[in-house]
């Protein structure tokens, strides 16, 4: 969205929306583009002289709703090892104020954990009965990510959300994503899911 530190442009050029913040010594650059029916993104950042990068948090989606009536027949299924399902993911989050297991990720209000080390595959999905959301990442370099759902002040919405680590992080002021963050729409189940993400991997 349009911010008032940053001058916002948009162009499409040759299948690909490129969205542009700028303000002097900054720029950010975001691609996005279909890849084999699946929306595609990237990003590029670029820092004044002196700043320097410590991780970068894209893709943000958020205020995912429940997508079935109150959430009570919604699925998220999480790559830990090899695959789990939890069910009602928004009130099972509500429900656990203090630390979550292991394999959901660093305590109450969010489902977080890092690929390649707990999470074993790089898509996620959302869904239900009407349709589903599946997210992923097409990385043949096996980056270091953290993949997260997030809980929302109003207890009504998830953000999903991929924070990358930029090589010397903490020291480079620029960032080109190494691979693209991956989102698609779907009906079905898990399998439905793990169906979009096979033929990359």
């Amino acid at each position: 969205a349009p911010s008032p530190a940053f001058t916002f442009t948009h162009y499409a050029k040759s299948g690909t929306l490129h969205l542009l913040w700028e303000k002097p010594g900054t720029k950010v650059e975001v691609r996005i583009w279909n890849l084999e029916g699946q929306m595609a993104m990237k990003i590029a950042v670029v820092l004044p002289e002196g700043e320097a990068l410590g991780r970068v948090r894209f893709p943000i989606l958020g205020g995912l709703p429940t997508l079935s009536e109150n959430g009570a027949d919604d699925r998220l299924l999480l790559p830990w090892q090899n695959g789990f399902v939890i069910r009602d993911p928004l009130h099972t989050l509500l429900d656990k104020q203090e630390a979550l297991p292991f394999w959901c990720g660093r305590g109450g209000r969010k489902y977080e954990n890092e690929y390649p080390a707990q999470y074993s595959y790089q898509f996620s999905a959302y869904y239900a009965a009407a349709g589903g959301l599946f997210f992923g990442t097409r990385d043949s370099g096996a980056h270091i990510m953290t993949v997260g759902y997030y809980l929302r002040e109003d207890a009504l919405h998830f953000d999903y959300r991929i924070t990358q680590y930029p090589e010397d992080m903490g020291r480079c002021r620029r960032y080109t994503s190494p691979y693209p963050a991956m989102l698609a729409f779907f009906r079905g189940d898990w399998q439905d899911a793990a169906a979009l993400y096979r033929p990359w991997a």
